[in-house]
């Protein structure tokens, strides 16, 4: 009578663990190719043809009334002008695309959304993409996030407009 063949054991199950261990360690330490690097905007003053100074992240900039020329507003303000800057670490074509959504922060409802197809790249360079946001009277959040490979960067941002007396 002959023995059923058995397959040999040639890796120690203990190490199984170790190698599973390695790699999902070496898959976190993994850096995405395109990041989301900054995001600024800036008041369009419809009676002047101007643009404020930067808004976001600028506490000192009062938006209250932006529409009538109210708060820091220098002029009457409908429309904020939105840039979006993406930093590349390689050169050559993006495969993926940059989408932007605004939404009322208070309430969560989407106010606009655009989607960019980010082109060509040089190295450690950014490329700026650009959005108009209509109707600038209700505090809003921009979400800035990247998808497709080599991505997974976002970025949100608040711009606090308010109106009222």
């Amino acid at each position: 009578m002959s023995t059923p063949y058995r397959a040999k054991l040639t890796t120690p199950i203990s190490i199984v663990p170790a190698i599973l261990i390695a790699l999902l360690i070496s898959n976190l330490g993994a850096q995405t190719q395109y990041n989301i690097s900054g995001m600024e905007a800036f008041l369009f003053y419809r009676d002047k043809g101007t643009f404020s100074e930067n808004i976001i992240d600028n506490e000192s900039f009062i938006l209250w009334d932006v529409n009538i020329g109210g708060g820091s507003a220098t002029g009457r303000s409908y429309e904020t002008f939105v840039k979006i800057k993406v930093r590349s670490t390689e050169n050559g074509c993006a495969e993926g695309i940059l989408e932007v959504v605004v939404s009322d922060s208070e309430r969560g409802s989407v106010i606009q959304k655009q989607q960019f197809q980010l082109g060509l790249f040089e190295l450690n360079r950014e490329n700026t993409y650009p959005l108009l946001i209509y109707g600038t009277f209700t505090a809003l959040s921009i979400t800035a996030k990247f998808i497709g490979k080599g991505g997974g960067s976002s970025m949100t941002k608040i711009i606090p407009f308010g109106f009222g007396e």
